[in-house]
Formats: C-alpha cells, sequence, structure tokens
C-alpha cells in the first residue's frame, strides 16, 4: 500500500494523498479525503486510464454544505448514498435534509485496513444515521468491490445507492448492453427521447450536443460493458437482486452543472432504485434500526 499525492495531468504530484491497489496488470488509487472517492483505474498492460478528470475542477477536500455538481464533480468514481438529487424526506426523527449526491462525496472516509491488495474504508453518515463500509480487492485483472450499510439509529429510514465511476465519452467509446432504457433526463437533441425507451443505438449522433440519463427496467442488467476501439475494455458485473438497477449518466457535450463549457463523460451507474430523487421514489426500501445490507460489484479490465 502507497500514499501518496495524487497527480495532475501533467504528472506532477498535488492535492490530497491517495491509497494505492495494485497488481501487475492494473492500478486503482484511493483518495479517503475526498470521501473514499476512487481517481484512478488504470490499466498498466493496455496503458489506459479509464476514469474521467474533469478539465475545468480541480480535486478539492469537501465541506458537507457544498454543492456536488458545482464544485465537488472533479470526476472519478465516487459512491453516491442516500439520493442523488438533493431532497428531503420525512422520518420517525423529523425531517431530514438529504444534500446533492448525498452524505458520501463530502465526508472523509476512515481507514479501517490497509494492504498492498485490499483497503476497506468507512463512513458515518450525517443526513441519516447509517454506517457505510467499503471493501476493494485487487487480483489480475480485477477490482472486487464490497458494499455494507447498517443502520445504527433507532428509527427506520428510506435510502438508495448507486455507483459512480465517471469514463471519459469520446467516439472511440461504446457501451455494450441488449437493455431497453427509460430516459428520465434529456437535454440538446436528446431532448425528444425524455420519458420513452430507448436502446443504445437509438441515441442522437456523437456529432450533436446533447446529454441523457437513462435507468434500465429491473432486474434485466446484471452486466455491462464500455469498449473502445482502439481495444481495451472495461466490464462491470452484479447481481440484479441485490442491485435491479442500470442507470447511465450519458454527456455528449451537452451539460455542465459548475458553469463551464460543457464536457463529455459517461457515467456507469449499477443502482437501487431506478430514480435519482429518493424522496420521488414510491418504493424506496426501508433500513430498519440496526439492519444491515450487502452487496458487491466485480471489474474487470481487459486489454
Amino acid at each position: 500500500m502507497v500514499s501518496r499525492p495524487i497527480p495532475d495531468d501533467a504528472g506532477e504530484e498535488t492535492g490530497p494523498s491517495a491509497l494505492t491497489l495494485a497488481t501487475p496488470e492494473i492500478e486503482v488509487a484511493v483518495a479517503p479525503a475526498l470521501g473514499g472517492r476512487i481517481v484512478r483505474l488504470r490499466d498498466r498492460t493496455a496503458a489506459a486510464e479509464w476514469l474521467w478528470a474533469n478539465p475545468h475542477l480541480e480535486p478539492c477536500v469537501p465541506s458537507f454544505g457544498q454543492s456536488y455538481i458545482e464544485t465537488l464533480d472533479a470526476g472519478g468514481w465516487d459512491e453516491i448514498l442516500p439520493t442523488v438529487e438533493p431532497c428531503r424526506i420525512m422520518t420517525p426523527a423529523g425531517e431530514r435534509a438529504l444534500p446533492d449526491h448525498g452524505d458520501l462525496v463530502r465526508l472523509p472516509c476512515r481507514v479501517v485496513f490497509a494492504g498492498p491488495d485490499e483497503l476497506e474504508t468507512e463512513t458515518t453518515g450525517r443526513s441519516l444515521p447509517f454506517v457505510f463500509r467499503r471493501r476493494i480487492r485487487v487480483s489480475g485483472r480485477r477490482v472486487q468491490v464490497a458494499y455494507l450499510l447498517r443502520n445504527e439509529g433507532r428509527y427506520a429510514f428510506p435510502w438508495m445507492w448507486c455507483s459512480h465511476p465517471l469514463i471519459p465519452f469520446d467516439p472511440t467509446v461504446t457501451v455494450d448492453s441488449d437493455a431497453v432504457f427509460r430516459v428520465v433526463f434529456a437535454s440538446g437533441t436528446a431532448a425528444p427521447l425524455l420519458g420513452t425507451s430507448v436502446a443504445w443505438n437509438d441515441l442522437p449522433s456523437r456529432s450533436e450536443r446533447w446529454a441523457a440519463k437513462l435507468f434500465s427496467p429491473r432486474g434485466v442488467v446484471s452486466r455491462v460493458v464500455v469498449r473502445r476501439t482502439s481495444g481495451p475494455s472495461l466490464e462491470c458485473a452484479w447481481n440484479p437482486v441485490a442491485i435491479p438497477f442500470l442507470g447511465l449518466w450519458v454527456n455528449n457535450g451537452g451539460w455542465s452543472g459548475s458553469g463551464s463549457p460543457p464536457y463529455h463523460n459517461l457515467g456507469i451507474e449499477p443502482a437501487t432504485l431506478p430514480t435519482d430523487n429518493l424522496a420521488a421514489a414510491a418504493d424506496a426500501p426501508l433500513l430498519a434500526p440496526g439492519e444491515s445490507r450487502r452487496w458487491s460489484l466485480d471489474v474487470t479490465l481487459h486489454p
């Protein structure tokens, strides 16, 4: 396990320290001060970095009151819980305000265990009384990510989670999925698709400017592959009983949340609900006092 500052695009070290897990084939770097963000997911043999970095926002140590899309959306792989969109929910303890992209992105995580090929971290929620643990293990070309959510409070509360790795979205990148997705947000030339169901190949041309958020139907997707025409691919797999939905955020130069020029990125988001707003979810699961939930992802980098 190596702790070192995060390098910028020029290779110079800057910003919060990252803990590195590595095999001869791949490298994963995690920044505990940035909410446990995975800041590097690199295929060493293919010399391919899979995670997008925002050219307009530098990584910064967050505070709980910050807007994610305005100041914290610097790229990498975040974990989102208990909501994506900011909202307010009622609990037996009263109304609770849930922040933009949830608690985890704006709270430092504690390192529970660190080894050369395994890292476990823990975060205590602020908007709701939960503990969230994530264990990352690398082996060969695989990254195994195991999650635990536990209710530490005295009342039940609704929750949702999604993984939030952002990938550079250029004309060489495509998504291999047989699913038909519901369009819940669309801008630019994708706007007429809002509310419809589309396959990946139904999305507008890459030569146009647009953005869209898509969700698969419940339980029909357990695997997605992101391919580059140059050869490398990223495969993500999961149990569709524990993670029933796949969300896709596709930004083809059609959106920016920080006031910067729009950019190009792709979010691969296995999710527990087909919405970004917990308050709007009619069937959000309740986590009882003392109850725990576990789930996992398996990521493989193919050269």
